[in-house]
């Protein structure tokens, strides 16, 4: 898609969002622009992407959650909201918790994205506290590697 490429930040932009025990929502909710689009079954799939920001502290648990809504309200879900998609449970001092830039999850979108609002919510549990950025993105393209790699080097 060249320089429209789509990105949509979950949290704050490089900064993440800093998260303490109990259960947050992230900072903003992506608008999918439609009340079913057909994300992740297209020609456009997108990528999920979690990384810690701030290494995880304190002691406990933590995981996270996409979920989905057809509305919204001041910025948060509301109305049905639905589980999509799970991380496994990571004690804080985990691999992928414990430095930062580490990613958490990084998959396709699955195709019960189907709403048009959706959401990444943190449960963190014990004094367990963490600084994490999402995204969501477009797949990296063999495509567009192909072209950069086959034009170095010609003037």
């Amino acid at each position: 898609m060249g320089a429209t490429d789509i990105v949509h930040y979950f949290t704050a932009q490089a900064t993440g969002d800093a998260v303490t025990a109990g259960s947050t929502a992230s900072s903003n909710i992506i608008n999918l622009g439609r009340a079913k689009p057909q994300i992740g079954v297209g020609e456009l799939p997108l990528t999920l992407i979690i990384r810690t920001v701030v290494a995880a502290g304190g002691s406990g648990n933590i995981y996270f959650v996409l979920r989905k809504s057809a509305t919204q309200s001041g910025g948060a879900l509301n109305g049905t909201v639905t589980q999509i998609l799970c991380t496994p449970t990571l004690a804080q001092n985990e691999a992928r918790l414990a430095t930062a830039g580490n990613f958490v999850l990084r998959c396709g979108l699955p195709y019960e994205a189907d709403q048009q609002y959706l959401d990444v919510y943190a449960v963190l549990s014990g004094s367990a506290t963490i600084t994490y950025e999402a995204v969501l993105s477009e797949a990296p393209s063999d495509k567009r590697t192909q072209v950069l790699v086959s034009n170095v080097g010609n003037p």
